[in-house]
């Protein structure tokens, strides 16, 4: 039903596309990306007296300098070096261990998620990181691999027991009493990796608490996160006062008022604590942080987007319920979009807190603003990458098509065509599959991760349902047969994944040996462990060595055995582990070894973590493996906040150089 169109017309609006992402990365860096970590936060001003749209071709034939962003880790010796000025935020990040396809920022907590800025901002990439952890169940693929084994099969890779999860947490605890001597990294590591264990809770809750004095901006946010991610309740009341900037706060951290940031971690931490709380406690916690994010939405705080962002992203992932979701946040949010003193930045935050807390409900007010060329384009955005996790009636559903068609064929600001395209996918029209199947491999160049992408996903939901998606999988094969840019053949090589087509498998086996682009050679990999091709088991255990000079791919071969319950991989690491002697080279292998997991791999990890002769920088990689190592959720902590955000305009503590999405 989307008809494709002509080739000059397509052009013109490709350049459009990019002169607008160039000049919204513009725009972000100076006024979106966090470049202060002192107290007040960032506020940004208001948004640019001009027209995007008006501005495309000034952009693209005049696109502004590259910004440089940090070359390094923290490098301060402790909590008593204050925080120094931060260089201008900028389109890459440091790439280092343990990253996704797209790598990461610094190290120790701030060694990211995958999410990566350097990406451009209309990647594929950027939705396919966010959202992976609930295609790729790595929990469920370490448990399993967990399990002890009889005969002569491999060795068991292995459960953490308790005597070893108290030596991890005595180290932990070591790390955070120390005054001197630890790095910001070490110490942020050490607080998120605590706060996973749970290890003498109380003892642990006292221990983040000394760090919310800290003059290092970095420390007192990651404290105040760890905080919640405890879930320890009694903390509840002090986050609630650190969110709302009030007495109880004050005393607690020795200021007069809390800086914005801080303050922002705190709604995300209110948020934490209580979808980790037992139900019995859940309500009363629920009824808490909602009260608090309430307060911080009434309009007191319209001068300061980003605290008001981070409020909205909080109340997104509360528990709720359906009751309190239609009497209490429908008319909030609502009321937001509404107030034309609200900035629009605030206002596209909206429609992903709708879509997560209503779903299929609020499918006629996302339509709407889809279709209305008059409202803001952020917020369209955000509405169309929000309707594709919504699961509809058919009358609904057709009606979501249409907008989303709307939002196709329009194509003027960045990311509508985009997530167009993956939202009508997800939704499963047969026309629209067929359509999309016909221009994976013929189909625009910048348009064709995104169908892949659509198509795959499209292609697990129905092979789930017990309809086999020959079609879709013919098409991703074909699509990856004709594909020439490394970009393009790694969407089809995990859209391929996605659809578990088998018959694909040989030729990402030769794709992977032939390529020398480690992002491409990364999604190859994650392809074939998606698609459980035990053949290829040991070439991309053959494969680590030359991996782990290059982050990004280490991370996602490590990913790729372990959904290939792949027992030979820890055994392998360690011995590379054993035979490193740089950074460059232990740090890759320490947190590669935490997404594998086991007692094996924890214990080297701990080794090099209490190494006096290692680095602090090494023994915080070694300290974010033992906290990748020691999760045992069934998905990443941070999961329900990543699905199906906007990254376009994302607040800069969710997502950013230095903010929660690039914390494991």
């Amino acid at each position: 039903m989307m008809d494709s169109s002509s080739p000059r017309a397509h052009a013109v609006r490709t350049l459009g596309r990019l002169g607008a992402v160039l000049l919204f990365g513009w725009f972000c860096g100076g006024a979106l990306a966090p470049e202060a970590r002192a107290h007040g936060g960032v506020v940004m001003p208001p948004p640019p007296p001009v027209d995007l749209r008006a501005k495309f071709r000034e952009a693209r034939l005049n696109p502004p300098p590259p910004r440089t962003a940090p070359g390094a880790p923290s490098s301060g010796t402790g909590p008593e070096s204050p925080a120094g000025p931060e260089p201008a935020p900028g389109p890459t990040t440091p790439k280092v261990p343990g990253s996704g396809p797209t790598g990461q920022p610094a190290p120790g907590a701030r060694t990211g998620a995958g999410l990566d800025v350097s990406l451009p901002n209309d990647a594929w990439d950027h939705w396919w990181v966010a959202n992976r952890p609930r295609f790729l169940e790595l929990q469920a693929h370490r448990r399993r691999l967990a399990q002890p084994l009889t005969g002569d099969q491999a060795k068991p890779v292995g459960a953490l027991d308790a005597a070893l999860r108290d030596e991890i947490g005595a180290l932990l605890h070591a790390v955070l009493r120390a005054d001197k001597g630890t790095s910001v990294d070490e110490r942020s590591a050490a607080l998120i990796a605590a706060a996973k264990l749970g290890w003498k809770s109380a003892e642990t809750r006292e221990l983040f608490l000394r760090d919310l004095r800290s003059p290092v901006q970095e420390i007192r946010e990651t404290a105040t996160l760890a905080l919640g991610l405890l879930g320890d309740e009694s903390a509840l009341p002090l986050l609630a006062a650190l969110a709302r900037d009030a007495s109880l706060a004050h005393s607690v951290t020795g200021e007069r008022s809390i800086d914005d940031r801080t303050r922002a971690f705190a709604a995300y931490g209110m948020a934490l604590l209580v979808r980790r709380s037992e139900p019995e406690k859940a309500r009363t916690g629920t009824e808490i942080a909602r009260a608090t994010l309430n307060s911080m939405l009434d309009g007191s705080l319209s001068s300061r987007p980003e605290l008001e962002s981070a409020a909205i992203h909080a109340l997104s992932v509360l528990p709720l319920g359906e009751r309190d979701a239609w009497t209490h946040a429908l008319p909030l949010l609502e009321s937001i979009v509404a107030d034309s003193g609200r900035h629009a930045f605030v206002k596209a935050q909206v429609p992903t807190a709708l879509g997560r807390l209503l779903g299929p409900a609020c499918a006629e007010k996302l339509s709407l603003w889809i279709e209305d060329p008059a409202t803001d384009w952020m917020l369209r955005d955000s509405a169309e990458l929000i309707a594709g996790r919504l699961t509809l009636a058919p009358l609904a559903k057709t009606r979501m098509y249409v907008s989303l068609k709307t939002a196709y064929e329009r194509n003027a600001v960045p990311g509508e065509r985009a997530f167009a395209i993956l939202g009508s996918a997800r939704l499963e029209d047969a026309e629209t599959l067929r359509r999309y199947a016909e221009q994976a491999s013929e189909g625009a160049h910048l348009d064709r991760p995104w169908i892949a992408l659509g198509l795959g996903l499209a292609a697990r939901s129905l092979a789930a349902r017990g309809t086999e998606p020959v079609a879709l999988r013919e098409a991703l094969r074909t699509g990856f047969r004709r594909a020439k840019a490394a970009e393009v053949r790694g969407a089809f090589a995990v859209a391929a994944g996605l659809a578990r087509d088998t018959d694909a498998a040989e030729l990402l086996r030769r794709a992977f040996v032939a390529s020398t682009v480690t992002r491409e050679r990364g999604h190859l990999a994650v392809g074939l462990g998606l698609m459980g091709d035990a053949s290829s088991r040991e070439m991309l255990r053959e494969a680590l060595p030359r991996a782990v000079r290059d982050p990004e791919e280490l991370g996602e071969i490590a990913i790729a055995l372990v959904l290939l319950q792949d027992r030979d991989a820890t055994p392998r690491l360690l011995e590379m582990l054993a035979e490193g002697r740089t950074i460059s080279t232990l740090g890759p292998l320490a947190t590669a070894l935490g997404r594998l997991g086991g007692a094996d791999a924890a214990r080297a990890l701990l080794a090099l973590a209490t190494d006096p002769k290692r680095t602090d920088l090494l023994q915080a990689y070694a300290i974010v493996g033992l906290g990748i190592c020691i999760e045992e959720q069934d998905l990443p902590w941070a999961t329900a906040f990543a699905e199906d955000f906007n990254y376009l305009v994302a607040p800069p503590t969710l997502y950013g150089t230095s903010s929660l999405l690039t914390i494991l």
